[in-house]
């Protein structure tokens, strides 16, 4: 994991540059250097090494419930504050914001499965927890896919239209993109 007080590289699809770099400054990261033209297409074609990770996308039919069935264990990457207003039943809370500190708790025969409000904290958590050997997916569109397609294994049991709403934008961006 690289320090938030390391100089970094910005490697983004062309045009979403300033979307990265907010996202990286929310969660601490300020130092940025540079961002790279051409983004991941021309780190790719230049031959260095890509790692991709498989991301579980619930309007394709993964269900969370088979996930905890299977003995996966869920992981809220969201604040204290969100996972007390609804969570999956039976998640733990493991804020990205202390995840270092959360990983001697966390037992590396298991698997994870990290979500939180939309996808982006819990695609770094479980780039995070990948680097430090730990078995983990995490769940394309967060919260807002889970209590939309399986509201049942929330902890209200509810669909909120405001993440009903959330989803379908984000499933339209996610599209849109793919098409490019």
């Amino acid at each position: 994991m690289v320090s938030p007080n390391a100089t970094l590289l910005v490697i983004t699809a062309p045009g979403r540059e300033l979307e990265a770099l907010q996202r990286l400054a929310r969660i601490g990261y300020n130092q940025i250097k540079a961002v790279l033209n051409g983004g991941f297409s021309t780190y790719s074609s230049a031959g260095y090494p890509v790692c991709t990770e498989k991301r579980l996308y619930l309007k394709h039919g993964v269900k969370v419930s088979d996930l905890i069935t299977n003995g996966n264990i869920m992981l809220d990457m969201r604040t204290p504050g969100e996972y007390e207003i609804n969570t999956v039943k039976g998640a733990i809370n493991v804020p990205i914001t202390g995840i270092y500190k959360e990983l001697n708790s966390l037992d590396k025969s298991k698997t994870y499965v990290a979500f939180c409000a939309g996808g982006y904290r819990s695609g770094i958590a479980s780039s995070i927890l990948r680097a430090e050997g730990f078995k983990v997916v995490d769940i394309f569109g967060g919260f807002a896919a889970i209590s939309t397609y399986e509201p049942e294994v929330t902890m209200t049991g509810v669909v909120c239209p405001t993440m009903k709403g959330k989803i379908e934008l984000m499933e339209k961006a996610f599209s849109d993109i793919s098409k490019q």
